[in-house]
């Protein structure tokens, strides 16, 4: 929500700075929630934005219950349409059958991989983790992080009603503190939470505010 946010308006939400091109297409495809959480995830967007309206260029679809062909398909047709400047696909789980299934997991990393390079669109992938092991799920979370530029993790705290966002792998970046968000249970709207949840702790680095809106101009949109 607070990327979709961020490329609707420009501006800097829940820390994170998203830019497209004039003219191009926000594209998000959820292929997990229901109807109500659906919309009751888009109403976030716009009050994250702070926007009445969802704007025209960006394309919202709910592909729950779909086969995971034709989402590929879905996918791969979107990535083609110039006008598209970003897409978010949440969740990559559903792309495919077997999620440990080496050829079906190659299959859509590679697709993927070779859309971006080619199209030079962004792609954010939201994939979870195996609750046994924290690690992203199967072979396709294997080749996920293998083959993705940026690898951010967002971690979910016990007892408060925050999440953190945090480095994992940066490729063309140098790593950042890490990043908190909180609930705001007056105006139902999650805003950034400034000191860090007792269950996570600090990396240590030294980095500025600019390095790190400069990072995630780069992890969204390169």
């Amino acid at each position: 929500a607070g990327i979709i946010a961020g490329a609707i308006t420009g501006k800097n939400m829940l820390g994170i700075n998203t830019r497209i091109d004039a003219g191009k297409n926000i594209v998000h495809l959820d292929t997990e929630q229901g109807e109500y959480e659906y919309y009751q995830h888009m109403a976030q967007v716009k009050k994250i934005a702070n926007i009445n309206e969802v704007p025209g260029n960006l394309l919202s679809y709910r592909l729950r219950g779909i086969k995971a062909e034709q989402i590929r398909q879905a996918i791969s047709h979107i990535a083609e349409d110039k006008k598209t400047g970003l897409l978010i696909i949440d969740g990559l789980l559903d792309t495919i059958i077997d999620f440990n299934d080496l050829h079906e997991c190659r299959m859509i990393t590679d697709i993927l991989r070779d859309t971006t390079e080619r199209n030079k669109i962004g792609i954010v992938c939201i994939i979870h983790q195996s609750k046994s092991t924290n690690y992203t799920i199967g072979h396709l979370g294997s080749f996920a992080d293998r083959f993705s530029q940026s690898v951010i993790e967002v971690v979910k705290a016990e007892k408060e009603p925050i999440s953190t966002m945090q480095p994992v792998l940066l490729r063309s970046a140098q790593g950042f503190e890490p990043i908190n968000i909180q609930y705001n249970l007056n105006n139902y709207c999650w805003q950034l939470h400034e000191s860090t949840p007792n269950e996570h702790k600090s990396s240590g680095l030294d980095i500025t505010e600019d390095e790190i809106i400069d990072f995630l101009t780069k992890l969204f949109l390169d």
